[in-house]
Order: structure tokens, then sequence, then C-alpha cells
């Protein structure tokens, strides 16, 4: 706040004036102080009394010095984990890091760059490069100004290999190919092994795809797919599927991804229907089939299903970039499938799909809603595709 007592000149004639001179400036800066909110020995020290005598007229100048502007400024302009050789995404209040490879979450150490005074969380000063957190969880830090304004920055790590039940994990960018060439095998990036591949019929790789990142190409009319008839950790009941795709839909039915070689059995899948609309389910025990969110040809989507055992009134659920586009009741039926692995095709049939698969991920648990949105939000910022749901 500025002072509000203005320079005045006074002529001296006796040391009575004097003393009222400075019982004026005592009074007027005491009113300041009281609207500063400040203390007494905090206003005495702010008190700068100084005088010159002009020899031309004889008077005084008394100057009474302003109280400097606090600066508002509140902003992280630079995050990062070197150690882990991360740098993070600033998006207005909001910090994402993101890691294909981080499997288990430890304390890590920031470095950061602030126009604050301070930055806290949770009553605890953050010293940049010093302070160590663990990012299982959503951080709030709290950046405090000069003038004791604060601002709230999130700060969220995705790691898809921390997440439970992870058991396959195919994503384009791992593969060390050229474009148009032939994809004969996709490793399985979860660590489980299970590898997918094909002798003949195999997809193309393209290096610019989805989101302009690399993608894989099946051709339907070329009866294009990736196999595995001996994975690991594909059975059992509950499971999530969720796939980065660009169909070219056509009014035919197409296999994104599928676990089990005989619908008579049950086999477990994600695919585009000949309805141009989103399916997953099991066959012969339950279709979860979309009504609502027609599929367009070109357009990249982030499609997901997720399976829990019943007797369950919301147990299968299909999601259209992580919005929730049908619920289906599951029962206590036990899967009594195979646990072959197929991507561009159903396997249980030929129903091969048409158009760029960038990433799928096999979990064999139900999903929750919290770990779903972190596997979206993580494929939302990697392929530009957006979300029916925040990142937090």
């Amino acid at each position: 706040m500025k002072n509000k007592c203005l320079k005045v000149r006074w002529k001296l004639n006796s040391s009575l004036q004097l003393l009222f001179i400075f019982l004026f400036t005592l009074s007027c800066n005491l009113q300041n102080a009281a609207s500063a909110n400040i203390g007494f020995i905090s206003f005495l020290a702010r008190i700068k009394l100084s005088s010159s005598t002009d020899s031309s007229t004889g008077t005084s100048n008394i100057p009474v010095t302003t109280n400097p502007v606090l600066s508002a400024s509140k902003t992280i302009t630079a995050y990062s984990i070197p150690s882990l050789g991360l740098t993070g995404i600033i998006s207005g209040t909001q910090i994402f890091l993101v890691s294909e490879t981080y499997t288990t979450f430890v304390p890590e150490t920031a470095t950061f760059t602030t126009t604050g005074k301070n930055i806290t969380i949770g009553g605890v000063t953050q010293i940049s490069g010093t302070t160590a957190n663990n990012y299982s969880s959503t951080l709030t830090y709290i950046v405090t100004a000069e003038d004791g304004s604060t601002q709230n920055y999130t700060v969220i790590f995705f790691a898809p290999l921390t997440i439970t039940g992870m058991q396959a994990w195919f994503k384009a960018n791992s593969l060390a190919l050229t474009n148009g060439a032939n994809v004969t095998s996709w490793t399985d990036s979860s660590g489980n092994g299970n590898t997918i591949s094909n002798g003949s019929n195999y997809p193309t790789y393209v290096a610019s795809g989805i989101g302009g990142k690399p993608s894989v190409n099946f051709v339907q009319a070329s009866n294009q797919w990736l196999y595995n008839n001996s994975t690991v950790g594909l059975g059992g009941n509950d499971f999530t599927m969720i796939a980065v795709v660009r169909p070219t839909v056509n009014g035919t039915n197409q296999g994104i991804i599928s676990v089990g070689n005989s619908c008579g059995l049950h086999d477990k899948e994600l695919s585009v229907l000949n309805t141009n609309y989103l399916g997953s389910g099991w066959c012969n025990v339950l279709a979860t089939y979309d009504t609502t969110t027609l599929l367009s040809s070109g357009v990249s989507i982030i499609a997901s299903a997720t399976w829990l055992q019943g007797p369950n009134a919301n147990g299968s659920n299909l999601y259209y970039n992580g919005g929730l586009i049908r619920t289906d009741p599951t029962t206590g039926t036990a899967y009594s499938g195979g646990t072959q692995l197929a991507i561009g095709r159903r396997y249980s049939n030929t129903l091969y799909f048409n158009g760029d698969i960038a990433e799928v991920f096999y979990f064999n648990v139900s999903l929750s809603t919290t770990a779903r949105e972190k596997i979206e939000c993580y494929l939302s910022g990697k392929y530009s595709i957006t979300l029916n749901h925040t990142c937090q």
C-alpha cells in the first residue's frame, strides 16, 4: 500500500515547530500502519524522517518513503524428474509426466522453477532438486506469491506398467521398422512374453499414423492379423481391453482384439460391429453392443471394455473415448474358453479388422474407474485424442 503522507515543506522557526512536524509525521504514518495491518515495531522500522533546509527559503523538506509493491506472480514455469529423464508437460495448472518403462512408484526428486516465493505440498516446503515425493497419486503443489496469494498445481504421473493386472501391451512405437514394412511380429511390452506374430497375411507399419505416431495398418480384404496360441495370464473371467484404433467402417464385423478361439466355448472380444458401433462381451453369454455412438471412417478413438463376473448389475461396460456408452449385467457363468490371443481379428471366426491400430492393452481384471482413466489419459496425451472425462 502506498503511504498517504505527503511531502510537506515547513518553515523552521523554532524547536517547538520541529516537534509539531515530528508529531504530524508520526500521526500520519500510524494511520498508514493501521491500514497496512503491520505491527508497531515494523512501523517504526519503516519511518524514514529526514530534513534538509532550503537556504533560499528557510524551509525544510521531510520526505516520507512508500512501501514496495509485492509481486502476485505464482507460476511453475518448468518441471522435470532428471533421474528418470522425464520432462513435465505443463498445461494450465496441470503438469503431466509419462513413462512407458517405470514399474514401481518410489519417492522421486523433481527439479522445478517458479515465479512464486515458495512451494509446499501438504504443508511441507518443496525445494527444487532436493525434496522427494511418491507419485502414485496426484500431487498438489501450492505456490505462494510474495503478496501471500496462492495457486494450486496438480502433478500427474502416468506409468502404465504400475497398474495391476496388465498381461499384454502392444504399442506400435516399440516397432523398429521403416514405413510400409511388414509387421511379422509385435512384441508384448508388458513383460509377460505374449508376443503376437504371423508367417503370412501380416499387416504393415505406418511411421506417421494415429496422432502422428506409429501405427499398424490391417487390410480386411487381405485377412491380415497377428496372433499367439500359447499365451500367459489371459484366462479367467474378468478383463479390461483398451485400444487406440482408426477404423474404416464398412458395415461388416471387425475384430480389434479377442481371447479364445471358439465361440462355442466362449471368447472375449472388443470389436467394430456391422452396424458401425462398438461391441464387446463373451460369445454365447453376453453381447454388450452399443447403439448410441456411431463410428466414422478415419476417425481415431480410444475404445475400452471392462468385464466383472456377476451376478453384477453393471458388470459389462463399453467406453468411447473414456465415456460410458453401454452397460449390461453379467451372470455368474465362468469363462471356459481358450487363451489364444488375436489382434486385428476375432479369433473364433473370420472377422478381420480394417484400419489402423496404434496401441492395445489387456488386463486380467476389471479395472477400477481411476485405473482405466489413467490408461485412457496416457493414450489421450500420446495420440491427441480428446476424452470425455478429465485427467486428474
